[in-house]
C-alpha cells in the first residue's frame, strides 16, 4: 500500500537531481587582469552558457565585489559565489547553489586573493 507512493517519490527525487546535475556539468571562469575582463563559462548536457563582465566593474574591486549566497532548504543548506557589479547587476558562479560551506570559502577566498580585495 505504501510502496507506490514511495516509489514515486524516489522516482522524482532522482528526476530533480539528474536535471540539476544537468544544469551545472561544468564551470570555468576566467579572471584575465591584461583585458579587464572576468569570463564565466557555463557547460552542461543543456547547452553553454558564456557570462563576461569587466574586471573594474565588479564593484570597484572592493571586499564586497565577491560574496557567498546562502540558500536553506528545509533539511540542507547550499551554498553560491555572486559576482556583485558597480551597475547593481550580478553574476552567479553555478546555475544555481551547488557549493558546499568550505568550498564556496575556498573558491571565494582564491577569487578575492586573485583579485586583490581590499
Amino acid at each position: 500500500m505504501w510502496t507506490y507512493p514511495l516509489g514515486l517519490f524516489l522516482i522524482a527525487s532522482g528526476a530533480v537531481c539528474i536535471i540539476y546535475m544537468l544544469m551545472n556539468g561544468i564551470i570555468i571562469c576566467i579572471f584575465d587582469k591584461t583585458l579587464d575582463k572576468a569570463t564565466i563559462e557555463r557547460k552542461g548536457w543543456l547547452g553553454k552558457e558564456v557570462v563576461e563582465a569587466k574586471l573594474s566593474e565588479i564593484s570597484g574591486l572592493n571586499i564586497d565585489a565577491v560574496a557567498i549566497d546562502t540558500v536553506t532548504g528545509t533539511s540542507s543548506t547550499s551554498y553560491n559565489i555572486v559576482l556583485n557589479l558597480v551597475s547593481d547587476k550580478n553574476i552567479y558562479l553555478a546555475a544555481g547553489p551547488m557549493f558546499t560551506a568550505e568550498s564556496a570559502e575556498q573558491t571565494l577566498d582564491a577569487i578575492a586573493s586573485f583579485l586583490k580585495l581590499d
